[in-house]
């Protein structure tokens, strides 16, 4: 067992049973595409470890790839890779038949680093990657494709915000198109620390929801033309969103790492404050539905500040009770980012990226779960 695994072997979960542990290099996302072909994997890794260097979440080897991953006899098996230097966030989709794959980095490099990026489109034919398009982009964290009707598009979540920092590319999050054989830029967003998106149809109306590290989170409404501001979710420090449906009603969870997780209500105008869950180092969230009932799993990143951070050892999870969630369960992360899961042979899975160890160091294990709820 390495290092990592040991770490993360502290607190054991009665509902998530350990399958297997990928090792990773500062994952900052999971990725998960299942179709007839069966189930595919991509992580995105941040970064590598450098020998001699003074540990720190934003030091490291940013020039590495994103593994992908084939589900094979209850195991994933390495079957390539995607470059993704300081790799955030995958994203597969499909179009008409057509099957895409998109990569955000926030930055290249080994130090001095470069946040003006290029990130690519591939799709896939006759299972080789093509290059389909690239864009000018700065402190990439997530695309996120979702269709209106006919109409197919893509998002980005992007942009850092610090003093001094300059950049040759366009830096606040957008929206695009396709229009056949590309994405064209539909809308600008005044976005200026874009983490994430969370798209959503809800009494006959298409929303979609924008988390921001730096300004207010947003709930947008398409027009049939744009998308236009609908709710502000108050504060910074805005992560991640997952939209459900349960008691009748529709529900929207948002976490923030700074306060930690605030789950609101659809009162049929607005989103109205129900309950808050955890405390601050919500990073991510995922929605589980099984015969046991409905659960939320919460994963925390960190406390602090970047320059002197405190690696989050514990994520929760939640099920649904009597109008609300409770706490279920608890088990072990280390710095946590993200969560996705996918079901084979008639279990559930989920998969955790994890991102640091308590020694500030970038190798730590993906661990890939049988959900037991």
């Amino acid at each position: 067992m390495n290092d990592s695994s040991m770490q993360m072997a502290e607190t054991r979960s009665s509902l998530l049973e350990v399958v297997q542990r990928l090792p990773t290099s500062g994952a900052r996302s999971v990725a998960i595409r299942s179709d007839a072909d069966g189930v595919v994997l991509a992580v995105a890794q941040f970064a590598k470890d450098v020998a001699g260097q003074s540990p720190s979440m934003h030091a490291g080897d940013s020039n590495l790839a994103a593994p992908l991953y084939r589900w094979t006899d209850g195991q994933f098996v390495e079957c390539g890779s995607l470059p993704l230097p300081g790799g955030e966030q995958v994203e597969f989709f499909e179009i008409d038949g057509r099957r895409f794959i998109a990569g955000a980095s926030i930055r290249s490099g080994r130090g001095p680093y470069e946040m003006d990026v290029k990130c690519a489109i591939y799709e896939w034919i006759d299972g080789a990657r093509h290059l389909l398009q690239s864009f000018a982009t700065f402190g990439a964290k997530q695309w996120r494709h979702f269709s209106i009707g006919a109409r197919h598009f893509l998002a980005l979540a992007q942009g850092v915000d610090a003093p001094g920092l300059q950049t040759r590319h366009p830096r606040t999050s957008r929206i695009y198109e396709w229009e056949g054989s590309g994405f064209k830029e539909l809308q600008v967003l005044e976005g200026r620390w874009g983490y994430g998106w969370c798209p959503f149809e809800l009494d006959g109306q298409f929303f979609l929801a924008y988390a921001d590290h730096l300004e207010r989170s947003v709930i947008y409404r398409w027009t049939g033309v744009r998308f236009e501001q609908f709710q502000v979710i108050a504060g910074g420090g805005g992560r991640a969103f997952a939209f459900f449906r349960r008691a009748d009603r529709a529900w929207l969870a948002f976490a923030n790492l700074q306060s930690g997780v605030e789950l609101y209500r659809w009162d049929g105008a607005a989103f109205t404050a129900h309950q808050h869950l955890g405390g601050p180092g919500a990073r991510a969230l995922q929605v589980l539905q099984s015969a046991g009932g409905l659960y939320l799993v919460n994963l925390n990143f960190i406390q602090g500040t970047p320059a002197s951070p405190q690696v989050l050892k514990q994520s929760q999870l939640y099920r649904w009770a009597a109008g609300g969630f409770e706490l279920r369960d608890t088990f072990a992360t280390s710095a946590a980012t993200d969560v996705a899961g996918f079901q084979s042979g008639g279990s559930q899975y989920v998969v955790v990226a994890n991102s640091l160890d308590s020694d500030l160091k970038f190798r730590t294990d993906t661990v890939v779960y049988r959900f037991l709820g």
